[in-house]
């Protein structure tokens, strides 16, 4: 699912009107799934509500699916944005065997993105997870560390090429694990002496770096894209080599995210904690350091506002029903991103809506009025921050 110059990046908002070039699902509701089916009601026994619940769940049709839609959205950073994208789809014996899609966008001040990402799946257990994102246009500097302020903030004009490559073996249906490779190369256009000086940490006019690691997954959520019970856990160990720029050592870089899912009084009411951190040994570029800010971590500041060698960012959303595909979120958010000892939490706070996006509305839209001690904005985004 990160806005035009950031990892994180997903889809934007999604206008609810698609091109199909291929076959569609129906826009009808999916058939009922009985609840005693001899797979659930086994689950049931044994006491796995998660299992249980994801088979209950409709079965994907089989098909080649192909969409062009339109790319609209609107970030604090960048302002308004537009663009559209691809998106194509393969299915058989009611399983997906690769998603591929590639989105172009460009912001109200010019700055440009180009974004593909596929994911395919390689025999019964491998699969293939692949991000490039391509952008020309600029990143706001704000300082290292967990103190800056918003004087400080410099936009700095670059272009810059980024890509990942994740490629996770199936050790069983909840747990994958494999290889991870990072790759990240970043060019200043231009740079003013003047805002050269007031950047508060300059960023060099160069980076490229090379990273290589392994990633493992634990998979315990009913619905991935729309969870409302159970829990993930990622962890991921990279060592990386700048080969262009000031910083020329090696870095390794440890993270772990750990998310819960627990619905309340009924299933589209739903608890939702985040718990994540990381630490970095070693000089790391700018573009492999860990930021805070954005869309979707620390959504009352702005992108780039916090970062630093280390974090941990703690996030909690209560998720509610609305009115047929329009449902509700509020959140509490706190962390720290720095090059020092944690001192204090920076907390940030809101509401949104998000829309589900036809036929089956699992995948969602998502608006989210943010606010903090000194900044706030809305976001728009696809799909849940976490």
């Amino acid at each position: 699912m990160r806005w035009l110059l950031v990892p994180k990046f997903r889809l934007g908002f999604l206008l609810a009107c698609f091109f199909s070039l291929g076959p569609v699902a129906s826009g009808h509701e999916p058939p009922a799934i009985n609840p005693e089916a001899p797979s659930a009601q086994k689950a049931i026994a044994e006491g796995d509500l998660v299992k249980a619940a994801v088979e209950m769940q409709p079965k994907p049709d089989n098909g080649v699916f192909q969409s062009i839609f339109p790319v609209v959205g609107y970030e604090p950073t960048y302002g308004a944005f537009g663009g559209g994208g691809y998106f194509r789809r393969k299915v058989e014996n009611q399983r997906p065997q690769s998603e591929w899609s590639f989105v172009g966008i460009v912001s109200q001040q010019l700055a440009v993105k180009m974004e593909y990402r596929l994911d395919r799946r390689i025999g019964d257990r491998w699969r293939l997870i692949v991000r490039n994102e391509l952008g020309n246009g600029f990143e706001s500097n704000y300082g290292l560390g967990n103190d800056t302020s918003t004087n400080n903030r410099v936009d700095v004009k670059l272009w810059k090429d980024e890509l990942d490559i994740f490629l996770p073996y199936a050790i069983n249906r909840r747990l994958r694990v494999g290889p991870w490779i990072e790759h990240r190369i970043r060019h200043t256009n231009s740079q003013d002496p003047a805002e050269l000086a007031k950047q508060v940490d300059p960023l060099p006019n160069k980076e490229a770096s090379l990273s290589i690691g392994l990633k493992e997954e634990l998979d315990f959520r009913d619905v991935p894209e729309n969870p409302s019970l159970g829990w993930r856990q990622a962890f991921r160990l990279m060592v990386g080599q700048p080969y262009s720029g000031p910083v020329d050592h090696t870095f390794l870089v440890m993270d772990l995210d750990l998310q819960l899912f627990q619905y309340l009084l009924e299933k589209d009411l739903v608890l939702a904690t985040s718990l994540a951190g990381g630490v970095i040994f070693g000089e790391a570029p700018f573009l492999s350091q860990f930021r805070l800010g954005g869309t979707d971590r620390l959504r009352g500041f702005y992108l780039n506002r916090f970062r630093g060698s280390k974090y941990y960012i703690q996030q909690t959303e209560l998720r509610f029903p609305i009115w047929d595909l329009v449902s509700g979120a509020t959140f509490l958010e706190f962390g720290e991103a720095t090059e020092r000892h944690f001192t204090r939490a920076n907390v940030s706070y809101g509401l949104g809506l998000r829309v589900g996006i036809p036929p089956d509305r699992v995948s969602k839209v998502r608006i989210d009025y943010a606010m903090s001690r000194d900044q706030q904005g809305i976001f728009v985004d696809f799909a849940h921050a976490f």
